[in-house]
């Protein structure tokens, strides 16, 4: 990329980034938030050298974890599972669809 004076490096980060949950999600939270440190500081390094550097958080995805998650974390609160879902949207906002996204296994 340098040679050329062109490119694009694409990180994958996550919301959670910005609420760290202290009883389940603190070290991948701190994870996260220092990737998009080292996003931003690496998007200034290599800006002028023609390499755009991009950061997508790509939000909350209906996986096995994320059911576990949930489950866990309604159950230590004493709500439902759907109630900490709506709770956890508000707090991440910017879910236009209000829904979590599907992950379609692949066939073989």
């Amino acid at each position: 990329m340098l040679d050329q004076k062109s490119g694009v490096i694409i990180h994958i980060s996550s919301t959670s980034s910005q609420f760290p949950i202290w009883e389940s999600t603190m070290a991948y939270s701190v994870a996260k938030s220092a990737l998009n440190a080292y996003s931003k500081a690496l998007a200034t390094e290599v800006a002028g050298k023609g390499i755009r550097v991009i950061t997508v958080s790509p939000g909350l995805n209906k996986t096995d974890a994320m059911k576990t998650f949930l489950e866990d974390y309604a159950k230590q609160s004493n709500i439902t599972v759907e109630e900490m879902t709506r709770k956890l949207f508000e707090r991440v906002g910017g879910i236009p669809m209000g829904r979590m996204l599907s992950r379609k296994k692949r066939r073989s």
